[in-house]
């Protein structure tokens, strides 16, 4: 069950209806992939969907020790089927038009490009906190033109390589057991750039990748063997993906 409406964030009709059809359009394509919807009421902004509360939030999970086997290679087969089904050469070119259109979030496209290839992304960006160590190769790094405007450059040949993207996947937005996985809050989905989905899970098992760095407490065999898992959950997305 869920309310989407809120006092200091109210969600419009025109948003409702275009966050259900992104969950009904994911299901088309992967049908196990997002909860199924029962109930749609449009005037209250009302949407009853399947109870997850039997899965675990995979943020969690990880932080937690789990290890899930083929859910990344699963997961990059979906990221796969989703821009192709969504592209062009499934759609055609009058068919694809209209979905961009229908989908659009380019607000969200804008700010995405500016903030992993423009002036918001970290390596450029003074304003972020960075250790004392790591200040100085920031600004050198920050004051390189050549650099920054590879980086533009690749942010827009990106920008334009669009299929349809949850827009907001990370760990943090599925959930999951030893059975089976669902992508939750799709509050930004839209057409966007190939890169976004692949690049946000990539940087969730990253960051946990990292993070097992920092929990001294745990056996360092259990560590190493998450650290491992991270990586592996990585080369499983993208063999899933290309495959």
């Amino acid at each position: 069950f869920r309310r989407v409406l809120f006092r200091s964030h109210p969600v419009y009709t025109a948003r409702f209806d275009f966050e259900v059809r992104s969950i009904i359009l994911m299901r088309e394509i992967f049908k196990d992939i997002a909860p199924e919807i029962y109930l749609i009421d449009r005037n209250l902004r009302l949407i009853v969907m399947e109870d997850l509360g039997h899965l675990e939030t995979l943020r969690f999970a990880l932080a937690d020790g789990k290890t899930y086997p083929d859910f990344a290679l699963i997961l990059g087969g979906f990221l796969a089927g989703l821009r192709f089904y969504t592209s062009e050469f499934y759609l055609g070119q009058n068919e694809k038009h209209r979905s961009e259109r229908y989908f659009n979030c380019d607000v969200t496209k804008v700010n995405m490009v500016n903030l992993y290839f423009g002036k918001e992304c970290v390596l450029f960006n003074d304003a972020n906190i960075f250790e004392p160590e790591a200040r100085e190769v920031q600004r050198r790094i920050a004051a390189n033109f050549n650099l920054k405007r590879e980086m533009l450059a690749l942010g827009m040949k990106s920008y334009n390589n669009e299929c349809m993207c949850h827009n907001d996947l990370t760990a943090g937005n599925i959930m999951i057991d030893d059975k089976e996985f669902k992508i939750i809050d799709f509050e930004f989905a839209g057409y966007g750039p190939a890169f976004m989905d692949l690049g946000k899970m990539t940087g969730s098992f990253i960051l946990n990748y990292v993070s097992w760095l920092g929990v001294p407490d745990e056996p360092l065999d259990k560590r190493l063997a998450m650290q491992k898992y991270a990586l592996d959950m990585i080369k499983d997305l993208y063999n899933g993906y290309l495959a």
